[in-house]
């Protein structure tokens, strides 16, 4: 066998790897985000953009990884937490440079409900990357969603959301530090809020 050839199936294990790993960080964001009182929405978890076209093999391997939460009383926020590997959505052709791990939330208005939402939404897991002069080091970023998507009216609904780079979140303490205790005490802003 070839160095190429042994390339090719060492580097598809290694992408078997890092998605276990992926399961595991979001598994705990799950657990977390349960105590916290937000359920996910759905038992799988969400990749984008994928697609089995054979003209467009750029889309056959996931560019993100999230799940999306609702609480039963603000039915309004539809939260996220996401692992970005790559951006093909986004001009220039990728918005990063590293692995990220973004949380946040899309609030449609008091009265409206998130979770009829969702599956139409698939986007929402992607906004901070579409963030103008966005920073991925925990800074909190609110929006217009009309700022990030055309077909949004402006006023339709508000993007709350940060980051920070996957490499560092190590453990399920520093996940819990960094990105489901923040989008806890986030949400719980937005949802006071008349």
């Amino acid at each position: 066998m070839t160095e190429s050839a042994t390339n090719v199936i060492v580097g598809f294990r290694a992408l078997h790897k890092f998605c276990e790993n992926v399961a595991e960080l979001l598994t705990k964001a799950n657990e977390l985000m349960k105590e916290g009182g937000w359920e996910r929405i759905s038992k799988w978890v969400s990749a984008t953009e994928i697609s089995a076209n054979l003209d467009s093999p750029e889309y056959w391997l996931p560019h993100a990884f999230f799940c999306f939460y609702s609480h039963p009383i603000h039915e309004h926020l539809l939260s996220f937490v996401a692992v970005h590997v790559d951006d093909l959505w986004g001009d220039p052709p990728s918005n990063i440079d590293e692995p990220l791990i973004s949380a946040g939330c899309c609030d449609y208005g008091v009265g409206q409900k998130a979770i009829d939402e969702w599956e139409k939404d698939y986007s929402v897991c992607g906004s901070h990357l579409w963030i103008e002069n966005r920073q991925d080091n925990g800074t909190l970023h609110v929006t217009d969603a009309s700022e990030i998507w055309d077909e949004v009216p402006e006023g339709g609904a508000k993007i709350s959301t940060f980051a920070y780079p996957l490499e560092g979140i190590a453990n399920s303490e520093i996940l819990k530090e960094k990105i489901v205790q923040p989008l806890l005490n986030m949400l719980l802003q937005d949802k006071s809020r008349p």
